[in-house]
């Protein structure tokens, strides 16, 4: 599901007009844009959160208000989602390529990090 879900995102959008993906169906709604845009943050983010926890013993990472980093400047829609698809391909290759060790290593949320490790 992870490999697959840029290249399905791509198919839905390939016809479809920019003023369209670009545009919020409801007011209160992100557009398409917005929301490719928001799923390569998460990608930046998970991304760094798997490497950190793969590197560093009793790993800590921080969280992020997903609002701030919203507004902040996208490339054009098609580059934004060529850009998710190729992060997102690199994430799922760490993941395919973990040994059964690594799937045991755990970190711990910058909020959670105070309570002392197990």
């Amino acid at each position: 599901m992870l490999a697959t879900t840029p290249v399905r995102v791509a198919e839905l959008c390939v016809d479809t007009p920019l003023e369209l993906i670009e545009c919020a169906p409801e007011p209160v709604e992100w557009p398409a844009a917005l929301i490719v845009g928001h799923l390569f943050d998460v990608d930046v983010v998970y991304g760094f959160r798997w490497r950190l926890v793969l590197t560093q013993d009793e790993a800590s990472y921080p969280g992020y208000d997903e609002a701030q980093w919203a507004p902040l400047a996208r490339l054009p829609f098609h580059q934004s989602l060529n850009a998710w698809t190729g992060l997102r391909a690199a994430n799922v290759a760490l993941l395919r390529n973990l040994s059964p060790e690594d799937w045991q290593r755990t970190g711990r949320h910058g909020e959670q990090a105070a309570r002392r490790w197990k």
